[in-house]
């Protein structure tokens, strides 16, 4: 009996550990969803927010891969520069009110055809307060940890990177941008963090551009290529974390992919190469197993 007791522990352990490896991640996703061309909104819990009924993102066909990540399975999300705020939104069923979070994901820009800017840019992803799906993220008071592109200013066949802590008005001095010069068809791995601070107008962003492949899964991240410190005084700071979206606008590149979203509160997280377990499931199934064998020895 005490034998058939340990055996069902085993196995609840694990079973445990197989339904919570997910539970500490607020989003994964690696847009295997079908048909190709269809609307972003509608799959998943992915949801469109828009000011003037513009498209939101659409799904692309096949996944995008890079040397130091694991292959992808399924499609991709294609952002357009058509329209004007097209964005889809996902929520998540925690909010996070403190701390840093952090969203890494596949970047792929195809063409800049209608990327002009090269000073404040535009912002195509970050993270917002809300899991309703209105306000839109055109609004000031929303939008924090903002992924920015513009062009190279010196390279007009190139494009760079940014981060912003807010996404409030283009001169409030929140948008910072790396200098390494992208071109169309660069796969990139991009990681974001938003720190959310106590004050008023001090959270701040941060942005990697495919980090040491070493940091994958570290405890501790690396300094990152950039970092944007929360001087908006427009709107004030932007947490709380409760969804994750995906903008076109007309003033972006015209075709821009992303794959292998993961949002998480680790960097540990957000850049590990597998899944990462909870610690409390992980030690349930040790401990489960343990027990087992002990039994078995008696």
């Amino acid at each position: 009996m005490r034998k058939c007791l340990f055996i069902m522990a085993a196995m609840a352990g694990a079973s445990l550990l197989t339904g919570r490896a997910l539970a500490s991640y607020l989003a994964l996703d690696d847009f295997d969803y079908t048909p190709v061309g269809s609307p972003l909104s509608g799959h998943g819990t992915w949801g469109l927010i828009t000011t003037s009924g513009s498209p939101d993102p659409t799904i692309a066909s096949g996944s995008l891969s890079h040397p130091d990540r694991l292959a992808n399975a399924g499609n991709s999300a294609q952002l357009s520069g058509t329209g004007d705020a097209g964005n889809s939104k996902l929520p998540f069923s925690t909010t996070i009110t403190s701390g840093t979070v952090y969203y890494s994901m596949l970047v792929q820009v195809n063409d800049i055809s209608n990327l002009t800017n090269t000073t404040s840019g535009s912002y195509f992803a970050g993270f917002q307060p809300h899991t309703l799906i209105s306000p839109a993220v055109t609004s000031v008071a929303t939008g924090g940890g903002n992924l920015l592109i513009h062009r190279d200013a010196d390279n007009a066949s190139a494009y760079n990177l940014g981060v912003a802590a807010s996404a409030g008005n283009a001169g409030n001095g929140d948008r910072v941008f790396d200098t390494t010069e992208f071109q169309q068809g660069d796969t990139v791995f991009v990681v974001v963090g938003y720190e959310m601070n106590p004050g008023t107008n001090d959270d701040r962003a941060f942005l990697w551009l495919n980090p040491d492949p070493s940091t994958y899964g570290a405890a501790i991240a690396p300094a990152p290529n950039v970092t944007s410190n929360g001087s908006d005084t427009v709107a004030n700071d932007h947490g709380p974390v409760a969804s994750f979206y995906l903008r076109n606008n007309s003033v972006e590149p015209d075709h821009t992919l992303v794959d292998d979203l993961r949002v998480a509160t680790t960097w540990q997280e957000a850049t590990s190469l597998t899944v990462v377990p909870e610690p409390s499931a992980a030690a349930l199934v040790s401990l489960a197993l343990l027990g087992f064998v002990s039994r078995r020895r008696r």
